[in-house]
């Protein structure tokens, strides 16, 4: 007889009690409406969101905020800062504090031009805010004094920031 045909075939078979004992490292038994904030952390990490119904995944982990993470904004900013600064809040590590202040011009036949200075601000709770850097917008350059100024970031690339202004 053939030695390769007397050989018999070597399966990687699970058996019932280890295919349970896998079964049962898993959290499988989290409702998906959950408010265990570990069962939303999970979901959150396996899922992309904190159900894991796909039409609930703009759901919170926290339904409202803790009073432990609520700060007022005249506690964590100096006072001169709150009369000179446009808060415009925080970046989306919340590291940072945005804020921008301008200078008012009058110009030739009277119309105003503003020069607008963005302003970082390092936070950590339960800290007073101190500042980090400082960068002209426009250029540097003179402009309307109605515009708006507002800042977005991205959730999947939080290095990028921009801040734009629309007259």
């Amino acid at each position: 007889m053939d030695s390769l045909a007397a050989k018999p075939e070597k399966f990687n078979v699970c058996s019932r009690n280890a295919y349970d004992k896998v079964i049962s490292n898993t959290p499988r038994n989290m409702s998906a409406n959950s408010t265990n904030i570990v069962h939303k952390l999970f979901n959150r990490e396996t899922f992309g969101g904190t159900s894991r119904k796909t039409n609930d995944r703009g759901r919170r982990v926290f339904e409202k905020i803790p009073p432990r993470l609520r700060f007022c904004l005249m506690d964590i900013v100096p006072l001169s800062y709150l009369t000179e600064h446009v808060f415009m809040g925080f970046s989306q590590c919340g590291q940072f504090l945005l804020s921008f202040t301008y200078s008012c011009n009058t110009q030739l036949y009277f119309r105003e031009s503003s020069k607008f200075t963005l302003h970082f601000l390092a936070w950590v709770p339960g800290t007073i805010v101190q500042p980090v850097h400082s960068v002209p917008l426009f250029g540097d350059d003179c402009v309307d004094s109605k515009v708006t100024i507002s800042m977005a970031q991205w959730k999947h690339n939080p290095d990028a920031l921009v801040v734009y202004g629309i007259a």
